[in-house]
């Protein structure tokens, strides 16, 4: 058997633009409510992810009409048309198909959303098995040896749980996390992401082959 680290990773504003696609929905659904198709709002025009710099979204945005921006979220149409980068696609399918890898994608998601978000990732990331998504708030209750997110409080976390800690904190950066300690951080799910993964990999694997080996040759040599 292969010997293998446990990978978990995010889903939202790690693998996919989350914030941006949800700005650009709630502004669309605005100017529909004008006249003239325009939207005629200087405050919710000029809304954008470099001003959401805590977790706190509502409250750093401050839409103007509050109920229309979380609804976007349960509209079956706004996951539909989520997209993802295929250089983002590629990295995450390298990850996947290394044998000293088992990557989890783990997104804390809302039970109204789940079916229509998670139906449009599987079209999107057709290789990932559904025993491999796991739906959950608290991540920092499942043990690792990479995690992957852009969460600053679940980051922190992970760091806190001691000797369960993973071996590496990978932070994807974005306006809310800037301050948030990590061991290595990344601007995109890229392939350079995913080559640091594997050489985590296999650097692990060879260091479990040397140490059966080690062992295969002292059993020998305690039997002779």
């Amino acid at each position: 058997m292969e010997p293998k680290i446990t990978i978990i990773t995010d889903l939202d504003d790690c693998i996919w633009n989350l914030v941006d696609n949800w700005i650009g929905e709630y502004q669309k659904q605005r100017i529909y409510q004008y006249k003239w198709g325009i939207l005629d709002d200087e405050h919710d025009k000029s809304l954008n992810k470099s001003m959401v710099t805590s977790w706190d979204i509502e409250s750093c945005l401050n839409p103007t009409n509050r109920d229309m921006f979380w609804n976007c979220l349960n509209d079956d149409e706004f996951w539909k048309n989520m997209t993802v980068h295929p250089a983002t696609i590629k990295a995450l399918e390298t990850i996947n198909n290394h044998p000293n890898i088992d990557l989890i994608i783990c997104t804390d998601t809302y039970y109204k959303s789940a079916t229509a978000k998670l139906t449009r990732f599987f079209e999107l990331f057709p290789f990932i098995k559904p025993s491999q998504v796991i739906c959950v708030k608290e991540k920092w209750r499942l043990n690792c040896d990479v995690l992957i997110e852009d969460k600053p409080e679940t980051l922190e976390k992970f760091i806190l749980k001691g000797d369960s800690s993973p071996m590496f904190t990978i932070k994807i950066n974005q306006p809310w996390n800037t301050t948030t300690v990590c061991d290595y951080s990344f601007n995109t799910f890229n392939e350079d992401l995913a080559k640091f993964c594997i050489e985590c990999a296999e650097s692990y694997a060879d260091a479990i082959k040397e140490i059966r080996q080690e062992d295969l040759y002292n059993e020998r040599c305690y039997y002779n």
